[in-house]
């Protein structure tokens, strides 16, 4: 029959390494009837923790601790160019019920999924990085300003059912310079969520930053000072390299570039297919200025066709007068 220690208190678990009890975190946390039996190192800190837990977590790290490779034989992970403090955070997000620990208590959100996505992608955590697109999709939703858009429950069904806010994106440096100042912020935040989005194959991140672009676009004539040559390079750098396709079209070689360069470049190189070859594009800096180019000509085609609008619109009142 088991026998305890007389005044042992079960919640307090003191480890040799000073960690233990009930609000130490997971990196510290200890099963009394299993020791710890791998060592990871980050940045040079040295983390005591589960084979099974980081088993169970990841097949890449099963792999890695299964196979006859030196992690396994040595029991010792390393990451050298990695930061301790997001090991910490990531080793929360190992579900500790998979091998009968509390509850977890871990949560994604818009300040850690930065953070987060990298590890979760590299260890090949797809419930986990999907979670971190879910929020992430989210805020490139918020960034753009959608109209409606926080009534939109379901990320799936929000990219047929809103557009977004002109009245944001058309403020004048006049009216408002700290709302410039918001626009111009919002707009970054975005673009580097896109190209963050293609770097880690966030579906849902990257195809809201793209509809919130395409409909920037349709609106060049009040956001063309945001469309620099630098946002323009990003965007086009995500879709470089292209190729012809058998009807001598120029399309993305990366199937994901695929819905930006619909949405953003269509049309662009139209003209110039018939004498410049895909391997000229990608080599050098001719798509950007061609699609620079191209935003102006949108620009002042969307400038031209406003004022024929309000003319029409000055002619029907001024005859409506003149009825009177």
């Amino acid at each position: 029959m088991p026998t305890t220690t007389k005044n042992s208190n079960p919640s307090s678990d003191v480890n040799s390494d000073g960690g233990g009890g009930p609000d130490d975190g997971p990196e510290t946390k200890r099963i009394r009837s299993m020791p710890h039996d791998v060592v990871v190192v980050v940045g040079g800190v040295e983390f005591p923790c589960y084979r099974l837990a980081l088993s169970f977590a990841s097949d890449y790290l099963d792999n890695m601790l299964s196979l006859p490779m030196r992690e396994n034989e040595t029991n010792r992970i390393e990451f050298p160019d990695k930061c301790p403090e997001e090991w910490k955070l990531f080793y929360r997000f190992i579900d500790p019920e998979k091998i009968g620990q509390a509850v977890l208590d871990a949560e994604i959100d818009e300040d850690n999924a930065i953070v987060l996505t990298p590890w979760f992608h590299e260890f090949s955590m797809g419930r986990h990085l999907d979670q971190c697109d879910e929020v992430l999709g989210r805020k490139t939703m918020e960034l753009s300003h959608w109209e409606n858009g926080e009534d939109i429950v379901d990320l799936d069904n929000f990219y047929c059912a809103v557009s977004s806010d002109e009245s944001f994106w058309k403020v004048e440096k006049s009216q408002c310079q700290s709302c410039e100042n918001e626009r111009k912020s919002c707009f970054k935040e975005m673009i580097d969520l896109l190209q963050f989005s293609h770097k880690y194959d966030l579906q849902k991140t990257q195809q809201s930053a793209e509809l919130a672009l395409s409909h920037l676009i349709d609106i060049l004539e009040h956001t063309s000072d945001l469309f620099d040559m630098p946002t323009i390079k990003a965007m086009v750098q995500l879709c470089l390299p292209i190729e012809k396709n058998r009807h001598g079209d120029f399309i993305p070689i990366s199937s994901k570039a695929h819905r930006l360069w619909h949405n953003c470049f269509a049309g662009v190189l139209e003209p110039h297919r018939e004498h410049l070859a895909a391997e000229t594009i990608n080599s050098n800096e001719l798509a950007p200025l061609l699609l620079h180019a191209h935003l102006l000509r949108e620009m002042n085609t969307q400038k031209a066709s406003i004022l024929k609008k309000s003319g029409k619109s000055l002619v029907r009142s001024w005859l409506d007068i003149s009825k009177r």
